[in-house]
C-alpha cells in the first residue's frame, strides 16, 4: 500500500486515518469469511478429536471379541522353583504333571586362565603389544577365524594393530547371536550364544591354523572341548578330504555302483548318446567315451576334485559374418594350448580335440595339437581352404573367426566337431554359440547313482557346464591312515600333539598321520587317562566325545595342527542343550526354557529334585489349570468403566451449548480486549461444535442397543447383557452401564463360557452385491456390534473431516474442501480490498500534491504583488 501524506499541502488531513475509516466497511466481507473459515476449522478439529477417542475405545472393545479376554484361565504349580505356568484361553481345564531333567542352555566359552603371565605387566594397546611383544607386525601370523552358530557364520581377520576389544567388537558385530566380551580386570575373554537349545552352537571350523592358535594359545579358549557333564559330536558327517583319482577303477571309490548305461541328451542337437559304464572302468574311461561323441563334454579338475558335464553347442557364421571371443582370453604368448587353456592337466589327460569346419558342400576336420600354440591352430584354420580367417586380437585378448564367403549358400558350420572340440571353441576360446540343455532321462539307476556320488546336482544347468557341487572325495575309511584320508596331511605329514585335561587328570598323545588312522587316534584319546570316551559312528559319520566322570575335557595347549584337525576336519563343536522334561508321562524336549504346549505356557526354572534321599526318582510337579472367575469379573468391570467414559465424552459433545452470537474474534476486536475477555469469548465461540450431531448421536444409540438386544441364536436364561447383570441406566444418566457383580458371578458359575457367547459370537455373515461382507447385527455378540458401529462411524467422520493423523495433508474430506474454498475466497477478497486501499492512497496523494502546488503558486503570486 502507498503511504499517506500528512501536512504536505498544509491541509492538516491524516490520510492514513481517512483511508482506514473508508476501508472499515469494505473489509467486513473479508472478516466474515475468516470467521466462517475459523468455525469450520474448529468443527474439523472437534470431529478429529472424536475420531481419535472412539478409535481408542474400538481398540479396547476389540479385546472383548477375543477368547483370551473373556475366558481367562489361572494356573497353579506345586513347585514354582522348578516350573511356573500360565494358561491361555484355549487351555483345557485339566491338571498336568511334569518332571524336569535338564534346563535348556546355550554355549559358554571362557579363557581357562589369565591371558598374561601372573605378575607381569602387559601393554594392551594392541593385539601385537599384548600377545606378540617384540615381534614386528609384518611377522605376526595372519590369523583368520571362522566363527559360526548353526548356519550363520562369519570370517574375521585378526588385526594385530587393533586392540583385543576391537576383536571382540568384530564378533559382536557379526550378528551371529554370539556375544563376546573381554574383562580386563580378570584378563579373560568370554564367549557365549544369546539363545539356548541344541541348535545353539559355537564352532571355529574353517579357521586357519594361526587363527586357531590365537584362540587356544593366546586367548586360552577351548576350540574343542567337552563341557562339564555334556557330550559333543561332529556338526555334520566327517568326510575324507582327499580327492579321488580318476585313473583308478570306479569300484575302488564307489563299491556299490553297478554296471549301467548313461543316456545323455542334448536338446540343441536332438541327439541321445548311450554311454556304457562298467564298475571295472576308471572315471577316465567313462569320460573318454562321453567325449568321443560330439554331444557332451566331460571333464575332471584335478585341483578342485570336481567333475563336470557340458552340452556341446553348434557354432555357425553367415556370409561375411565375424565372431569374436565374448571374454578376454588368458593370453600367454608362445605357450602351448595345454598350458594356456588347460592349466594343471597333463597333455595326455586332455581329451582329443577335433574340430570340423564345413560350408554344406565341403568340410575340413582339424585335429588340435594340445602341445601346439594358439597360432598353430589359427594357421590350421586359415589353411583349410574354406575361405575362413582365424586370428587373435592381442589388444582385446580375443580370438576371431571371419566367414569371407559371399555366396547365397556360404554359411560356415562347425557341426560334426567332437564334444572336446566344441568345448574348446565355446568354453576355452569363449566363442558365442547356441547351447543346448543336457538331460539324463532314460539312464539306468546305476548311472544316476554314479552322478550322485560325483556330487552332481539333481538339475543340470541350462546351456552351460554343470559342475559337482563340491570336491569328489574318497569315502572315509577309519582304518586307513590319516594321510591317505585327509588332504591336509598330504604335504605336511609330521606328527602333532593333543594335550588333554579333565579336572586334575592330564594326558598327552602324539599322532603320526603317516601311520595313525582315525580309529587309532580315537583309541589314543580313550587311553590317555583323562576319563574320556571318543567314538566314530559309521552310520551317522560323526565323531563323539564325552567324559566318563561328568567332568569337562579340554584340548587347550594342543598343537595348532591338532586343534585344526579336531575343529575343521572332525567338525567337533560345542552345542547348547535343549530342555528335557516329562509331561504327563511323555518325554519331550524344547530348545527354550519357555514354551507353550496345548495352551499352557511353561517357564522352567530348575531341575526336579529327587523324591527322597533313598529314592532318586524326580519329584513330579502338579500343574492345575482352572477358569479364573475373578479375572473375568475384572475384565467386565474394566469394560463398563471404558464404556461409560467414552459415553460421557460423546454425550458431552452432543449436549454442549452452541452460542451462535459468539463469532470468532477479528484481529481488530482482539486488539481492544483483555486476555481474560478473549479467553471467555473464545470458550463460548468454540462451544457446541458437535451439538446434536446426527452421526455421533447414531453411534451412541447403537452402543446402547448393543447391550439391550438379545443375541439371536442363544438359548437358555443368558441371552442378553441384562441376564448377567449388565444394564443401561435411565435417560437421566444418558445410558450409562451398571454392573451387578453378584449376578455376573452366578452366571459365570452356571456357564463359564457365557461371556464368550454374549460378547464374542461372530454372527451370521453374507456377501452383498458389492462384494462386501455384511454381518447380521441381531446374531452378533455385543463386542462385534459395538466394534462395527464404531467402524461405520469412523468411516463417516473420516469422509467428513479426515483424522488427526492426516490433518496436515487432508484435502479430500468435506470440511477440508470447505477450508480450501474459504482460503481461496479470502485471498480473492483480500486482493480486491488491497487494490481499493491502494487506489484511495493514490487519490489522496494526488490531492495533496495538487494542493501543495496550488499553495506554491499562491505564494509566488502574493510575492509578486507585494513587490509592486
Amino acid at each position: 500500500m502507498s503511504g499517506g501524506i500528512y501536512g504536505l499541502s498544509g491541509s492538516g488531513l491524516d490520510i492514513d486515518a481517512l483511508v482506514k475509516k473508508l476501508m472499515t466497511a469494505q473489509r467486513t466481507g473479508e472478516n466474515t469469511l475468516i470467521q466462517k473459515k475459523t468455525v469450520v476449522q474448529w468443527q474439523k478439529d472437534a470431529y478429529n478429536k472424536v475420531y481419535d477417542d472412539i478409535n481408542d475405545f474400538r481398540n479396547t472393545i476389540y479385546q472383548y471379541k477375543l477368547h483370551g479376554t473373556l475366558n481367562p484361565n489361572k494356573v497353579s504349580s506345586s513347585n514354582e522353583a522348578v516350573v511356573k505356568a500360565t494358561a491361555g484361553a484355549s487351555a483345557p481345564e485339566v491338571s498336568h504333571t511334569m518332571t524336569v531333567t535338564q534346563l535348556a542352555d546355550g554355549v559358554k566359552l571362557t579363557s581357562s586362565a589369565s591371558l598374561a603371565t601372573p605378575g607381569t605387566t602387559v601393554d594392551k594397546t594392541s593385539i601385537a603389544t599384548q600377545f606378540y611383544s617384540g615381534m614386528a607386525v609384518a611377522d605376526i601370523p595372519k590369523s583368520i577365524i571362522t566363527i559360526s552358530n548353526g548356519s550363520a557364520s562369519a570370517t574375521i581377520k585378526v588385526d594385530p594393530t587393533g586392540s583385543l576389544n576391537d576383536f571382540v567388537n568384530q564378533i559382536n558385530g557379526a550378528h551371529l547371536n554370539i556375544y563376546a566380551s573381554y574383562d580386563s580386570t580378570l584378563d579373560r575373554v568370554f564367549l557365549g550364544t544369546t539363545q539356548p537349545g541344541a541348535s545353539a552352537d559355537i564352532s571355529f571350523a574353517g579357521s586357519n591354523a594361526a587363527g586357531l592358535s590365537f584362540l587356544t594359545d593366546k586367548l586360552k579358549l577351548p576350540a574343542a572341548m567337552v563341557p562339564t557333564g555334556a557330550t559333543i559330536a561332529s556338526s555334520g558327517t566327517v568326510k575324507a578330504t582327499t580327492n579321488i583319482d580318476p585313473a583308478n577303477q570306479i569300484s575302488t571309490w564307489f563299491p556299490t555302483i553297478a554296471d549301467s548305461t548313461l543316456k545323455l541328451t542334448n536338446s540343441l542337437t536332438g541327439k541321445t548318446e548311450s554311454i556304457t559304464i562298467n564298475s571295472t572302468d576308471t572315471l577316465k574311461d567313462v569320460m573318454s567315451r562321453i567325449n568321443s561323441g560330439n554331444n557332451v563334454m566331460a571333464a575332471f579338475d584335478a585341483d578342485t576334485g570336481q567333475f563336470s558335464l557340458s552340452p556341446s553347442g553348434l557354432i555357425s557364421m553367415a556370409k561375411g559374418e565375424k565372431l569374436s571371443s565374448t571374454a578376454t582370453l588368458s593370453a600367454a604368448a608362445g605357450s602351448s594350448i595345454a598350458s594356456q587353456f588347460y592349466q594343471g592337466m597333463a597333455s595326455a589327460d586332455i581329451s582329443p580335440i577335433s574340430i570340423t569346419i564345413g560350408n554344406g558342400v565341403n568340410s575340413k576336420t582339424i585335429n588340435v595339437n594340445a602341445n601346439g600354440t594358439l597360432d598353430d591352430f589359427i594357421n590350421q584354420i586359415n589353411d583349410s581352404g574354406l575361405n575362413v580367417t582365424a586370428g587373435y586380437d592381442s589388444a582385446k585378448g580375443a580370438f576371431t573367426l571371419t566367414n569371407n564367403n559371399t555366396g547365397d549358400n556360404s554359411t560356415i558350420s562347425f557341426a560334426g566337431s567332437n564334444a572336446a572340440g566344441m568345448n574348446f571353441l565355446v568354453n576355452q576360446l569363449k566363442m558365442p554359440a547356441q547351447v543346448g540343455t543336457l538331460s539324463i532321462d532314460g539312464s539306468d539307476q546305476g548311472a544316476k547313482d554314479l552322478l550322485t556320488k560325483l556330487n552332481m546336482p539333481a538339475t543340470f544347468n541350462s546351456g552351460k557346464a554343470t559342475t559337482s557341487t563340491c570336491s569328489v572325495t574318497i569315502p572315509l575309511d577309519p582304518t586307513q591312515t590319516l594321510k591317505s584320508q585327509f588332504s591336509e596331511f598330504a604335504t605336511n605329514s609330521g606328527s602333532f600333539v593333543l594335550n588333554m585335561a579333565n579336572g586334575s587328570s592330564t594326558g598327552s598323545v602324539t599322532i603320526d598321520p603317516t601311520t595313525d588312522t582315525l580309529n587309532t587316534l580315537l583309541s589314543k584319546i580313550n587311553n590317555a587317562g583323562v576319563s574320556a570316551t571318543a567314538t566314530y559312528d559309521s552310520s551317522t559319520g560323526k565323531v563323539t566325545l564325552k567324559t566318563t566322570n561328568g567332568g569337562s575335557l579340554s584340548f587347550s595347549g594342543s598343537d595348532a595342527r591338532g586343534t585344526s584337525f579336531l575343529a575343521n576336519t572332525l567338525k567337533l563343536h560345542q552345542a547348547g542343550k535343549d530342555a528335557a522334561f516329562n509331561l504327563d508321562g511323555m518325554d519331550l524336549t524344547e530348545s527354550s526354557n519357555n514354551f507353550t504346549i496345548a495352551g499352557v505356557t511353561y517357564n522352567l526354572n530348575g531341575v526336579s529334585p529327587a523324591t527322597s534321599i533313598t529314592d532318586p526318582t524326580p519329584q513330579k510337579v502338579a500343574i492345575s489349570v482352572s477358569n479364573d472367575v475373578e479375572a473375568e469379573v475384572t475384565a467386565v468391570k474394566n469394560l463398563v468403566d471404558a464404556y461409560n467414559k467414552i459415553l460421557t465424552n460423546l454425550n458431552s459433545k452432543l449436549d454442549e451449548t452452541r452460542y451462535t452470537d459468539y463469532a470468532p474474534l477479528t484481529d481488530d476486536q482482539k486488539a481492544s480486549m483483555k486476555d481474560s475477555e478473549i479467553t471467555a469469548w473464545n470458550t463460548k465461540a468454540q462451544s457446541g461444535m458437535l451439538h446434536r450431531d446426527s452421526t455421533i448421536s447414531s453411534l451412541v444409540d447403537s452402543m446402547r442397543n448393543a447391550f439391550i438386544g438379545s443375541i439371536s441364536g442363544l438359548t437358555g436364561k443368558y441371552t442378553n447383557a441384562a441376564a448377567i447383570g449388565l444394564t443401561t441406566s435411565n435417560y437421566m444418566e444418558e445410558g450409562k452401564l451398571h454392573l451387578d457383580e453378584t449376578k455376573l458371578r452366578n452366571a459365570l458359575t452356571d456357564d463359564p463360557t457365557i461371556l464368550d457367547k454374549l460378547f464374542a459370537t461372530a454372527g451370521t455373515s453374507t456377501v452383498g452385491a458389492d462384494g462386501k461382507v455384511v454381518t447380521s447385527t441381531p446374531t452378533q455378540g455385543i463386542a462385534g456390534r459395538i466394534y462395527d458401529a464404531i467402524t461405520t462411524t469412523m468411516d463417516k467422520l473420516y469422509q467428513k473431516a479426515g483424522s488427526t493423523a492426516i490433518a496436515s495433508s487432508d484435502v479430500s474430506s468435506t470440511l477440508a474442501k470447505q477450508l480450501t474454498d474459504y482460503t481461496k475466497r479470502i485471498k480473492d477478497v483480500t486482493t480486491r480490498d488491497n487494490d481499493m486501499e491502494d487506489t484511495y492512497y493514490k487519490r489522496f496523494n494526488a490531492m495533496e500534491a495538487a494542493l501543495a502546488q496550488l499553495n506554491q503558486q499562491n505564494s509566488t503570486l502574493a510575492s509578486m504583488l507585494g513587490t509592486k
